[in-house]
């Protein structure tokens, strides 16, 4: 998992416990060196990041995104994850919906 640059974490709350806040901490706290993309739509800021409204929002491409949202908001994988040339689900995405 860590040779990934830029990881989308979609369910993160600013305030409160949720699955994506957890892994978003744990990942600052074992030092990721790469980007971390918080997701959430009601937006606002965790750890000094700022946490997007929509991962389409995300400038650029990601190369892992972690989903920790109940199933039935989960996006279509085409609209979550965007990779160059390709708009198939990506084999590194890890999917964790809670529903």
């Amino acid at each position: 998992m860590f040779e990934h640059e830029r990881i989308a974490v979609i369910g993160v709350s600013s305030e409160g416990f949720s699955f994506g806040r957890a892994i978003l901490m744990s990942l600052i706290n074992i030092g990721f060196n790469g980007t971390l993309y918080p997701v959430n739509p009601k937006g606002g800021t965790i750890a000094g990041l700022s946490i997007y409204r929509d991962v389409r929002d995300i400038p650029g491409s990601i190369d892992l995104g972690i989903i920790t949202i109940p199933a039935p908001a989960v996006p279509s994988p085409s609209i979550l994850f965007r990779f160059a040339n390709t708009t198939a689900f990506p084999s590194s995405a890890v999917a964790a919906p809670l529903g």
